[in-house]
Formats: structure tokens, sequence, C-alpha cells
């Protein structure tokens, strides 16, 4: 086999005609390098980015790399000691990360598969990296199927990788001496490719959701009317901060619960098809201590059908009422923080790293940075940063710059007066910087700002004083900002995004909040603390937490961090009727082996590495050949003979056999 191939592919350089016998992907690509004109005797000069310049790429590809770091991990542990090396490149051809066998390292070196160098066909001939990405599919190659005689001596595999939209975002590929086997390997890479862009998915549905939760929630908290939404059974779904003071409870106690057990209530609630779309009322809190004028709105599906209510509080039409023998309280309601640095879960080195410097950062008034994905607590840890400061007594003011319209952010941030626009308060409203004078802001998201809103923001910075918006006036400021993003603020700047000098100016104290998945010990510390934070919530003390549901959610990546486990723990105390929760429990995405490794085997035979690949398949379809057939990328009478020679029993492995193919 390998004399024909040296034979055609001496043929083609020869004559330039493409024998009969090369297949069409190899034939299109060797076409492809005589057009581009790649030297088939050498490479005259590889290109191999400079350190800053690959430093930006993964920079830019920092998501990526996240997600495919503990893939290619898994890929390089299932080839070890076989002479392969994992690669990751981007969509043109550059070598982002790579994992090599002690084996291949010499060879690798003397072709130049390095980080940083550019394989697409342009600069490497035909090759499975860059004839994967022009093909838009999996590749391999082997020895002399390369157009570059030094790339003789390699086989490959490659699968390019695919965003959430559809579009090339990069290839995964294994690499190994030209006499080692790779069909057993290309199978491996597929899966593993497939596994990196199911990854890449949930993380932009979680991010996406995130944001939209974010954006609603930042909206509905900055109406400065109480707003309640009340479901078509009666129940609180939903409450803001305005209301939950003008009811006298904490949120805890409002949601979940029937309106008719919270307020004294005067024609609030009618549960017919009579109720009006509109309506007038008057609501409090049962005590008496005040009443409220509001206003409720009716809700209704598509097709018209009552869904609930929106009530909205006239926080100016508040009536005192003191009850006798009660004792007046203040009503003015103070931002404070309510978390320190106690109060925080974990032990690993990463967060303990992160939190000495936001301790050191206390000590200063200095302009903090925090930095980290989505999920990772960044404002628990900035309101720590100021409980422990010399502001402390002082004002803590959080703003989500994602969540508020380009167009009403200034005003949040720097206040308007009188006439400065429809709609605005009869004299004036104060801004964030005004109302946390001597304290800290908290700019969450700071990523996202508006460019125009950034220059405003520069400017106040710099001259530590506002001017509301229609006035003409000057004020003084004294203000610590904490800014967080989850987003890369250097990239932003590049691409014109983000103001470098407003960069500058935030980027005193950078600290990078780490993710979950470099915190492993500290998952069960976080599953425990959420599980009895929400049995006690739900009323739920006897439900016990297996260790096996335990390690199954260590062995997880969560793309969605803290967060995305808090959400996970929280579903299992609600919708788990039985007292262990055991894994079989689990999400389905937690539930699938396949998810937190490809292959869990630890055998070096590729044999092994080919059985446990279709049983594994197997177990995650449910016994559906066809799909499995579709996944592996085989053949039907290869998979019967596999399963045939392997021994696999497939009723064995499903809990519910399936019929074989028809």
């Amino acid at each position: 086999m390998v004399e024909k191939i040296t034979s055609l592919w001496d043929g083609f350089i020869e004559t330039g005609e493409v024998p009969a016998e090369v297949t069409p992907i190899i034939s299109g690509s060797w076409k492809r390098c005589k057009e581009y004109d790649v030297n088939p005797d050498c490479v005259s000069e590889v290109e191999i980015l400079s350190k800053s310049r690959l430093r930006e790429e993964r920079e830019t590809y920092h998501q990526l790399l996240s997600v495919s770091n503990p893939v290619m991990e898994n890929v390089y542990e299932i080839l070890r000691g076989l002479g392969f090396m994992v690669i990751l490149s981007d969509f043109q051809g550059y070598i982002l990360r790579s994992i090599v066998d002690d084996g291949f390292r010499k060879e690798a070196n003397k072709v130049m598969l390095c980080e940083g160098a550019n394989w697409s066909e342009q600069m490497n001939g035909t090759n499975a990296i860059g004839t994967s990405l022009f093909e838009k599919k999996p590749i391999k190659v082997y020895g002399k199927e390369h157009f570059v005689k030094k790339n003789h001596v390699i086989a490959c595999a490659a699968s390019p990788i695919f965003d959430p939209n559809g579009q090339l975002l990069a290839t995964l590929d294994a690499t190994g001496d030209a006499k080692a086997g790779i069909d057993q390997v290309f199978r491996l890479i597929k899966m593993a490719a497939k596994n990196i862009e199911r990854e890449l998915q949930l993380l932009d549905i979680q991010e996406r959701f995130n944001m939209h939760k974010a954006k609603h929630q930042g909206i509905v908290d900055l109406i400065k009317e109480g707003s309640l939404f009340i479901d078509k059974a009666g129940i609180v779904s939903e409450v803001n901060p305005a209301a939950v003071r003008a009811m006298g409870k904490p949120a805890k106690d409002l949601l979940g619960k029937n309106i008719k057990e919270l307020s004294n209530i005067h024609n609030l609630w009618v549960f017919n098809h009579n109720t009006q779309d509109k309506t007038e009322l008057t609501v409090g809190p049962n005590s008496g201590s005040a009443m409220f004028g509001a206003r409720a709105k009716k809700i209704c599906d598509l097709n018209g059908n009552f869904e609930g209510v929106v009530a909205v509080l006239d926080m100016e039409s508040r009536i005192e009422k003191r009850l006798v023998g009660a004792s007046p309280k203040s009503s003015q309601h103070s931002n404070t923080a309510k978390y320190s640095f106690d109060q925080i879960v974990g032990k690993s080195v990463h967060l303990d790293n992160a939190i000495a410097m936001c301790k050191r950062a206390a000590r200063s008034n200095s302009t903090v940075l925090l930095t980290g994905e989505t999920g990772t607590g960044k404002e628990m840890l900035a309101q720590s940063i100021h409980r422990e400061s010399e502001r402390r007594t002082r004002p803590f003011i959080g703003l989500n710059c994602a969540a508020i319209p380009a167009e009403l952010l200034e005003s949040e941030l720097f206040g308007y007066e009188e006439g400065a626009f429809t709609g605005a308060r009869k004299g004036g409203h104060p801004g964030k910087f005004e109302q946390c004078y001597g304290g800290t802001l908290f700019l969450d998201e700071i990523g996202d700002m508006p460019l125009p809103s950034q220059t405003s923001l520069l400017r106040v910075l710099q001259e530590k004083q506002i001017c509301r918006i229609g006035g003409h006036g000057y004020k003084q400021i004294d203000v610590r900002i904490i800014a967080a993003t989850h987003r890369n603020l250097d990239v932003l700047v590049k691409k014109g995004l983000f103001r470098q000098d407003l960069f500058f100016r935030l980027n005193v104290v950078n600290i990078s909040i780490p993710p979950l998945r470099v915190r492993k010990e500290d998952i069960e510390l976080l599953a425990v603390f959420f599980f009895e934070k929400f049995k006690a919530v739900m009323g739920r003390p006897m439900m016990e937490l297996l260790p096996q549901t335990v390690e199954r959610l260590k062995d997880y990546s969560w793309p969605g961090n803290i967060r995305e486990l808090e959400n996970v723990i929280e579903r299992l105390v609600n919708v788990v009727e039985d007292r262990m929760i055991t894994p079989e429990h689990l999400p389905e995405f937690l539930r699938d082996e396949s998810d937190g490794q490809i292959i869990t085997s630890h055998n070096k035979s590729l044999k092994d590495i080919e059985k446990t690949a279709i049983k594994q398949t197997i177990i995650k379809h449910n016994g559906d050949l066809k799909a499995v057939i579709s996944v592996l990328g085989i053949g039907k009478s290869t998979l019967y003979r596999k399963i045939a020679e392997y021994g696999i029993k497939v009723e064995a492995l499903v809990s519910k056999g399936r019929t074989p193919l028809q």
C-alpha cells in the first residue's frame, strides 16, 4: 500500500496528472497545492507566530481553549505511549495548543509541527489540519498522501469544529508516525470534536440565558415602583426590591406564596375570566403598617388564555398606619454589601490566591477590575472587598451595565435634572455616583458598556466630578470603583469596542477569578453547601446526596460555573421525590458519561479503544444502532461484525432493549 501511494505521488509530481487511484479529496488538495505554488520538495519558509502574536490568538480563542483543554487531555491519556500528538488549530490553520508524546517529539520538531505554526494547505500542502479546514469535514492523511515530501513520515487525522452558529471555528487533530494505524484514532478525534462542539453549544445557551435573565432582572430592579407578578393560581413568582420593601418581608417569604396570604388587599385579585385588563387597587402588608395605591394588568398568552397579573405599586402614595404599641422604625433603605470573605465556600489554591489579592485590594482605594467567566462569583468578591475596606460603613451599589438600555445608562450613573427629558421626575433624580458618595460603586459587565457611556465614565473618573443630565453645575464625587467583566477587555480594545484609556484607568488592580473546572476540590464543598441550603428552604431535611452522585458532579466541567452548579442542586431538591439522590436523578448532560470524558478505558490497545467507543455509543443512544452507525461513521455490516467480534451484548448494555436495524 505504501509503495503504491509512493508511486502515485511520484507520478503526480513528475507529470502534474493525478492518477485515477488517488481519492477525490487528496486529488483535489494536490491540485490546489499546485495552484498555491507549494514546493513539494521543501517548504521554503514555515510561518510561525511570535510569542506575543500567539498569546493574542489564545486570548481571542479563550473560550474555545477552556472547553477544548480537558477534551484534548482526555484524548492524549487514551493515546499516551502510542507516539501521537494531539493538536488544536484555529480556522486559519495556526496551532493554538498541542500535547505531544515523548516518542513523537523528535519527529514533530523535524516537520515544524509546533504551537504557533501555520498548517494550512497554502503553507504546508496537503495535511489533515489544512485539508479538513478547506473541506469542512473530517480528514485522514497517510504518509505520501501529504503533498510536501518532508511530511511523508507522518500520518494524521483531523475533524473540524463549528461554533454554535455553524461557522467554522477550529480543527482537532491527532498526528503520529506514518507507520502507525490511524483509523481508530480518526474515530476518536471525530467523537472528541463533536464533544467540544456540544460543550460550546451548552456554554452559548447558558450565556444567552444568563444575559437575557440579567437584562430582564436589571430592568425590573431599576423600576422605582414596586412590581409583582402573580400567576393564575395566585402565587407570587416575581418581585422587585421596591416591592420587597413595601411588603415588609424578605423576598424568600414572598416568592412562592399565595398573594391572599400576604397582603391586606382590596379588589386586587379576582380569579375568573371577567378580570379586567387594567384595574386600580390598594395593597399593603398584613401588618397594616402602610397602604399603597397600585395598578394591575391582566396577562394572557398568545391564545388569550389568562396567565396572571402584573401589579405595580405607586411608592409615592404610601400612607403610614402605626400599629398600637409598635415602635417607629426608619423606612430609609440603605445600599449595603451582604457578603464577606468568610462566607465564601472553597479551599482550592486558585481561589485562595484570588481572595488574598482581594484582601490586599481592600486595604486601598485603588480601582479594582475583576475578570472571570460568568457565574464565578465576581459580585460576591466585590461586596467582600467593600466589607473589608475603610468604606464599609458607606453605601455599596451595584449596576449591571449589560442589563440597562444604552439610552438609560448615563441617567442611572449620573442622574438627571427636572425636565431633562420626557418622563423625568419632578425635582430630578440623583445617579449612582451621588447615591454612592463615600462608598463603593460596582460596575458589573463593564465590557458591555456602550462606547458613548465609556467616554462619559472616563471623564468622571478623571475629573472626580459629575454633571447631571440636563444640568449645568458640577458635583464632586468620592466613590471607589470596582468593575467586573467576563469578556477580554484587551481583545475588545484591539477591536475598537472598548476605550483603551478607560481600560488603563480601570485596570489598576486586576484580579482573575478562577472558573470552577480548575477548582475540582471545591465542587463537593459547594454542592453540599447548596444542598443543605435548599433542603432547609424547601423543608426536606431527610434528603441525602450519595457519594457517587457527588463524584459525577466533580467529573463535569461546569461551563456555567458556580451558578450552574447551584441551579442543578436546586433543581434536584425541587423535583426528586426519593430520599436518596443518585446519579440517575442528575440531568441528562451529567448522567451521560461521555460528557465528562471521551472514553473511560485506560488501556493502550487500539482495539480496546474501538470496543469501548462502540459500547459507550450504544449505551448513550439506548441501543439505537442506527444512531450508533451515524455517530461512529461506519457501515451497518461493519458494526454488526464488530459487535460479534468483541462479544458485545447490546441487550445487556441498555435498560430497555431496542429492535436492531430493520
